[in-house]
């Protein structure tokens, strides 16, 4: 889930040939700090200035653990009722302890959920608004939330019981597994039987908003929801270690913090980013050159891109992510 991050310094390699193109007029990437187009008469005298943007909320969250406190809390997990989580809770984890989703702290209380799903966003305490559109929530059961009881901590622990994380003042509420998905996937696709036993009226308006799409099969609506506990559980997350999933592609799994790291120590003023599911073609290089020419255009000396490669659910007929990593490294590196 989270970033399988690239750096490249883009170049066309010597062995291919790209065609010569008329000047590309395609709007600029919204999230960097554009200004005006600069000509050939007033480019010299232009002084672009960059720096990072602040995390949603103001700060990067990074919810692990201290070293000095990992003994404490192993002992501390010991008593608690433990929750074993599934592959896609574990990756939840991971995004949500490494900062991708600031500023949460946790997996999403009734309250952040609700705002999650009908607002698309979430009020701080301090009255500004962040944009948060995927509700990022833990499912359970009824037998695990009997055995929680009155608890007011639960131990997460992976498939093979091995200690997580800590999920503390929790709050169990019901998992509206209808409205979250309608909400979310807006999509009237079959092959859904969650959808055939709920919506028994106006299913085209209620439930095709976001979506639209008959196409078969959402993997993640059939494994992450339809099947989930009808229970969901927030709380405050302590992580014990960085999830890591020892598959030969960790080294490409940047934190937000390592990423900003790198775009200072690489003297970025400018980065662009370019998110796919599919080896780099043609045309995929072709944007790229042409923007990081644009930005230099503009002003900016040292533009680095960012190349973004998708993993989790992609489509049955996609390149599998190691393919995909070994040829946008052979490629453009």
């Amino acid at each position: 889930m989270a970033a399988m991050a690239l750096f490249l310094n883009i170049a066309t390699p010597s062995s291919v040939s790209y065609p010569k193109l008329p000047k590309s007029h395609l709007p600029p990437p919204l999230l960097l700090p554009l200004h005006h187009h600069s000509t050939a008469r007033t480019r010299s005298g232009t002084k672009i200035s960059a720096s990072l943007i602040d995390p949603d909320g103001g700060r990067l969250v990074e919810l692990f653990v201290r070293e000095s406190e990992k003994d404490s809390k192993l002992k501390q997990a010991m008593g608690l009722p433990q929750i074993k989580l599934s592959k896609i809770d574990l990756q939840w984890v991971h995004v949500l302890s490494e900062g991708w989703a600031s500023p949460l702290k946790g997996f999403m209380r009734e309250s952040e959920f609700l705002q999650t799903l009908h607002f698309n966003s979430l009020r701080l305490n301090d009255g500004s608004v962040v944009n948060m559109s995927v509700a990022i929530v833990l499912a359970i059961d009824d037998v695990q939330k009997g055995r929680i009881g009155s608890s007011t901590s639960v131990a997460l622990v992976d498939q093979n019981d091995n200690l997580v994380a800590i999920l503390n003042d929790i709050e169990i509420y019901k998992h509206n597994k209808e409205e979250r998905i309608a909400r979310t996937w807006g999509t009237t696709a079959p092959g859904l039987p969650l959808f055939i036993e709920i919506y028994k009226h106006n299913k085209e308006e209620r439930i095709a908003r976001t979506w639209g799409t008959t196409a078969p099969g959402l993997p993640y609506v059939e494994e992450a929801i339809s099947a989930a506990g009808n229970w969901l559980i927030g709380g405050d997350l302590e992580v014990i270690e960085p999830i890591k999933y020892n598959d030969g592609l960790d080294h490409f799994r940047l934190s937000p913090s390592q990423l900003r790291d790198e775009f200072v120590r690489r003297n970025a003023d400018a980065v662009f980013a370019f998110q796919l599911r599919n080896p780099v073609h043609n045309g995929h290089a072709l944007l790229m050159t042409d923007t990081r020419s644009r930005l230099l255009e503009m002003g900016y000396k040292n533009p680095v891109l960012l190349l973004h490669p998708l993993g989790g659910y992609t489509k049955a007929d996609d390149v599998p992510l190691c393919w995909r990593m070994k040829q946008h490294e052979k490629n453009l590196s």
